[in-house]
């Protein structure tokens, strides 16, 4: 629950879900689950205290250019909400488990059965 007053700039429901997507996105395409899960619970209490933050320490980076200005706002606004925060949880679970699915199917439709310990562990070292 926000405070009432927004540092960035307001965002609607669909930007909001939009950058949501975009986030979630990118984290399950490179494989940042567990982390990013892990940096969001732990800063999700002081959400407010770091978006104060980042609009102190970060206006200096914002008027670099304005693409960096629009969505440095948006992302202070996002994360300012912790409700916003605990979507975001949410959907890069939703992701994690559709990835996972569809590398299993890919897996039984190759013939290949689960992956080893070996082959987890060297997947998860070189980032495969």
């Amino acid at each position: 629950m926000s405070s009432g007053y927004v540092y960035g700039v307001p965002l609607t429901p669909e930007r909001e879900r939009e950058l949501i997507e975009k986030i979630a996105g990118w984290t399950v395409k490179y494989s940042m689950e567990m982390p990013t899960i892990v940096f969001l619970q732990s800063v999700k209490p002081i959400g407010r205290t770091i978006g104060a933050l980042g609009v102190f320490y970060g206006s200096a980076f914002m008027g670099i250019s304005p693409g960096i200005s629009q969505y440095g706002q948006e992302a202070v606004s996002l994360f300012d909400n912790p409700d916003n925060i605990e979507k975001l949880i949410a959907r890069i679970e939703e992701l994690s488990l559709e990835k996972q699915k569809k590398e299993e199917e890919a897996r039984a439709a190759l013939g290949l059965g689960k992956p080893s310990l070996a082959q987890k562990l060297r997947r998860f070292v070189l980032g495969r």
